[in-house]
């Protein structure tokens, strides 16, 4: 438990040193099933933030194959496969993500398991958000928002208002975005979840940078990108490199945005991940084109759209395509 707290907070390399502590200590003597398992699904988030994908995967189904035969431990079992199914998104691959996802669900609603439900409404409607069915993800989002609030459960609440403030601003909703990007920002500092806090700043730089408000998008990347620093979040350190280079290449500064594209490039080569590397080839398709350097545009664009399209990506194929079509 006092890892897990560490690494809720933000000292995930304390967090981390415990838990492996922890973990040999169990292996050895074969004694307490239970918390060997939650500290595996505890390490497996860890290494998750970290970006160590294959290790997070790794202690995730070591949970799930020591939890086969006990079936009184379901729902930690159900725990491990919501983590892994958030892996897999992380490395891009959806439907295997929204597979495992639903394994998971089924399992907690076996048990009737009233906290983890809505934990899994909220992983499955973003799914459904990525393969681009609003209308299931709206109404799964709202129906999780209304238990956690209800709750008091502020800190899932911050990640939930997040994810329904980037629907609202995919439809044009900006002013319910805002509203929402800064309700979850206060969520998460109220539960003291830096994670989640750092996730609600970048969505609402990416308002901010729609809006053409450059000052205020670099503003609040900063904070976020602080904040990620301290975490060692790989992820939301790869996106805002990738956020900032937009910005500066909408804005004009184009040596500026070629930084921070190379930096992002670096990031998303060490992830290993084809979800981060095709999102970084969107956004140099489309830095290509300011330097009418049409054929590697293309190339870019065209490697981008196969990848997302194969995946079920609906917004980022879109994009990808976008960035085709002007090449």
């Amino acid at each position: 438990l006092q890892a897990a707290i560490l690494i809720g907070i933000g000292d995930i390399t304390e967090g981390m040193d415990l838990l492996d502590q922890v973990i040999t200590e169990l292996l050895e003597s074969q004694s307490d099933k239970e918390t060997l398992t939650l500290s595996l699904i505890r390490r497996a988030f860890a290494y998750r933030i970290q970006g160590d994908y294959e290790k997070s995967k790794k202690d995730s189904q070591s949970a799930i194959d020591l939890l086969k035969d006990t079936p009184e431990l379901g729902h930690i079992r159900a725990e491990a496969m919501r983590i892994r199914g958030g892996t897999y998104y992380l490395q891009g691959e959806l439907r295997v993500a929204l597979t495992t996802l639903k394994e998971s669900l089924r399992l907690f609603e076996s048990y009737h398991d009233q906290q983890n439900i809505p934990k899994l409404l909220f992983n499955i409607g973003f799914m459904n958000f990525q393969l681009g069915n609003y209308v299931r993800a709206e109404s799964m989002y709202q129906d999780a928002l209304e238990y956690w609030q209800s709750g008091g459960n502020f800190a899932w609440a911050s990640e939930l208002l997040n994810n329904l403030g980037v629907l609202q601003q995919l439809r044009g909703d900006y002013k319910a975005a805002a509203k929402n990007f800064e309700k979850a920002i206060e969520y998460a500092r109220i539960s003291n979840s830096p994670q989640a806090e750092g996730l609600s700043l970048s969505s609402l730089g990416d308002l901010y940078r729609d809006l053409d408000a450059f000052r205020e998008a670099v503003d609040v990347y900063k904070q976020a990108q602080s904040i990620a620093k301290q975490l060692d979040d790989r992820f939301l350190l790869f996106y805002l490199d990738l956020a900032e280079g937009v910005l500066e290449r909408i804005s004009g500064d184009l040596p500026k945005s070629r930084f921070l594209l190379e930096s992002a490039e670096k990031k998303a080569s060490e992830s290993e991940s084809a979800y981060t590397i095709n999102l970084l080839e969107t956004e140099r398709a489309m830095y290509n084109l300011t330097e009418n350097k049409y054929q590697g545009a293309a190339n870019s664009a065209t490697s981008a759209y196969d990848y997302f399209q194969s995946e079920g990506h609906e917004n980022e194929s879109l994009r990808a395509a976008f960035s085709s079509a002007l090449a």
